[in-house]
């Protein structure tokens, strides 16, 4: 049987759950992505989810005042009572995320586990309604709608789950899916590069950017043989991948065994799966055990120089980019940093990721159009009539995604071009959007060197899917133009 029991650390509340699996089930919990939620069903009970799988982990009654004490604040501490008091706080998950004491969101779930999508929806529609950002919701409204066939509606909640929790892979390879199914292949390679970026284990992500790089790549690539490293070591138990990967090994002449074999001979299975587990860890909130496993990975590596090299940069690009957390995380998560960082001084190298700058559309400049010029193009052209289209705003979405502009970048590209004084010469003042015409002043912009890069053909072809255009016509404007 299993019990909770409910306090508060500083201004944060915590939960500690005593399992009937013991410690060992909370290991378990560690690495499954799960959230805490209301429910109303009759009495209040607090029900624990993995968001994985749909599974309700654990439901016991909840009085009022618990409900209360959750919903203050807008994160939490969960913790194991199994463990000595010592080491709970080590091996803890901070969740990050409000608290729904209406019982709507494990409503939803439910009758989206029960394939009644429609009802799934009414509720996620309730409960959108007391909190307009809460996390997950739009994603999980997409996953019906796409169910539905309302695939538009579907990619409108994904851009929107994108909006509210950016740092998320779901929504990203979700709307992977979409374009897939809109036949719309440059996109949904993008989306799935993006999920990948912030899991680079994510199963569907894996899945299917392989099966679009096959169509363009070569057998030997050594892109399709990373993904395909990381989706046998991670996912080598589920029969698409040994489908993929038995194709993989056919154009290769291989036997599957063999490719198996090729594949490991430059990383070892065991440290990838290792990697794939801190990464459930990180997106589920365990910060200090995190560290602790990254320490471990580095002591495994020990003076093999490339194995070391490949971990430092993985480990170093996740603890610059951690969020703020609350005290006694944050002390906690500080201290062990610094020791690793003075065992390890690898770890302190700069990353070289460049911050935002902004470019402007008069310049005489030459070299490859940025992801933000290219966005600020659009916003110009959109702005031309003094306003914005719902369908325009849609645009701005899908393009905003795809070129990986992150929130703050819009903002700043948008609140200068509402500021901005004169138009660009490339514009015509008076008129509405029209594709064809953004086209071709994109053309303009992207050929003031002379040429066009790859990565400037890329998102000609990103903006010629989002638009809709016919891209046989794309296909036939950049070929001229790249001779």
């Amino acid at each position: 049987m299993s019990t909770i029991s409910f306090g508060q650390t500083g201004s944060a509340p915590w939960v500690a759950f005593q399992l009937a699996g013991g410690a060992l089930s909370w290991q378990n919990w560690l690495s499954d992505p799960l959230t805490i939620t209301g429910v109303r069903e009759g009495s209040s009970e607090l029900a624990v989810l993995s968001l994985h799988s749909g599974q309700i982990l654990l439901r016991e009654p909840a009085t009022e005042k618990q409900f209360q004490l959750l919903s203050q604040t807008s994160g939490r501490f969960l913790l194991s009572a199994d463990l000595p008091e010592e080491m709970r706080l080590e091996h803890s998950l901070w969740k990050e995320e409000p608290f729904d004491s209406t019982g709507l969101f494990f409503q939803a779930i439910r009758l989206q586990m029960q394939g009644d999508y429609l009802k799934a929806l009414d509720a996620y529609d309730r409960l959108l309604l007391t909190n307009s950002v809460f996390p997950r919701v739009n994603n999980l409204r997409g996953l019906c709608l796409r169910l539905l066939q309302r695939l538009e509606d579907a990619e409108a909640a994904y851009l929107k789950e994108i909006e509210v929790k950016p740092h998320s892979p779901d929504p990203y390879a979700n709307l992977g899916i979409v374009y897939l199914r809109t036949g719309q292949e440059q996109m949904a390679r993008t989306m799935f590069e993006r999920a990948l970026e912030r899991d680079p284990f994510y199963f569907n992500a894996l899945l299917h950017l392989g099966r679009l790089l096959q169509k363009i790549e070569a057998p030997d690539s050594g892109v399709l043989k990373a993904l395909h490293l990381r989706i046998l070591a991670s996912h080598g138990e589920n029969p698409a991948t040994q489908v993929a990967l038995s194709d993989a090994a056919l154009r290769l002449n291989l036997g599957l065994v063999e490719y198996h074999a090729r594949l490991q001979s430059d990383m070892d299975l065991t440290i990838l799966r290792f990697l794939q587990r801190l990464e459930l860890l990180r997106q589920n909130g365990g910060t200090l055990a995190l560290l602790r496993g990254y320490a471990h990975l580095l002591e495994r590596a020990g003076t093999q120089k490339p194995l070391l090299g490949f971990l430092a940069d993985w480990i170093r690009q996740r603890i610059t980019s951690a969020p703020p957390l609350p005290e006694p995380l944050a002390s906690g998560w500080e201290k062990f940093r610094q020791e690793m960082l003075a065992r390890w001084p690898l770890l302190a190298k700069e990353s070289g990721k460049l911050s935002f700058q902004p470019i402007s559309l008069e310049h005489n400049s030459t070299g490859p159009v940025t992801a933000e010029e290219f966005l600020e193009l659009l916003l110009a052209e959109i702005w031309r009539d003094g306003q914005m289209q719902p369908e325009e705003r849609l645009l701005l979405s899908r393009l905003g995604t795809s070129l990986g502009i992150e929130p703050g970048q819009y903002q700043r590209l948008q609140a200068r071009m509402e500021n901005r004084k004169q138009i660009s010469p490339l514009i015509d003042d008076g008129k509405t959007f029209d594709a064809w015409r953004f086209f071709r002043t994109l053309l303009a912009a992207v050929q003031r060197d002379v040429r066009l890069a790859p990565v400037e053909k890329t998102y000609l072809r990103l903006a010629a899917e989002a638009m809709q255009l016919p891209l046989s016509d794309i296909e036939a404007i950049l070929s001229e133009k790249s001779q």
